[in-house]
């Protein structure tokens, strides 16, 4: 049971990003029914990734109770921070599409609560997620500054973490630019680009 749901978990998030909705909402609520009976470590990284299935096929209320379920979950399992800040990372993105910026922030504050807590690890990539996130949210509710700087925090860890050219440094520079862009500040705008 646990490689199937895990496996369902992923075939329907396959499904979603393919754009297969239908299929992926079936075989999504099938991974958590065969999870159900799971301990709750694998129960929540199941349902984390049926919110994010959910989340892909743009049902943002039911990614947001999947993420809160998959929440809860953790709250009693023995997962790590790293796992736990990446569902809260999810909760807080469905959260950002659903509009409901005040919880979505708080989401992403726990995520990086929790990311900056794993022993040993300074730099790690959930950090540049939860920062990542925390900047689309401050950019959509024309927050400037506060999304320029969660940006540069974002970039100046994946520079430690990836290679140039790497597409996930491509992605935070790009979104550095477009608030740059935004601020009236081209000089510093076509650089980041």
């Amino acid at each position: 049971p646990p490689r199937m749901a895990h496996a369902l978990a992923i075939m329907a998030l396959s499904d979603a990003q393919r754009g297969r909705h239908k299929e992926a909402d079936a075989t999504g609520a099938r991974a958590v029914e065969v999870a159900a009976s799971l301990p709750p470590n694998q129960r929540a990284l199941v349902l984390r990734q049926r919110c994010n299935q959910q989340h892909q096929s743009t049902q943002f209320k039911a990614a947001i109770a999947s993420c809160r379920e998959a929440s809860a979950v953790a709250a009693k399992s023995t997962l790590g921070p790293e796992d736990r800040a990446l569902i809260a990372s999810s909760l807080g993105l469905s959260l950002l599409e659903a509009t409901e910026y005040k919880e979505g922030e708080q989401a992403f504050q726990e995520a990086l609560r929790l990311t900056r807590s794993i022993p040993g690890q300074p730099v790690n990539s959930a950090t540049a997620q939860a920062l990542g996130n925390l900047a689309i949210l401050y950019f959509r509710q024309g927050r400037f500054k506060e999304a320029e700087q969660a940006n540069r925090e974002t970039i100046a860890i994946k520079r430690k973490l990836y290679p140039d050219g790497h597409l996930e440094l491509a992605r935070s520079l790009n979104n550095l630019a477009n608030v740059l862009a935004t601020m009236n500040l081209p000089a510093e705008a076509i650089a980041a680009y």
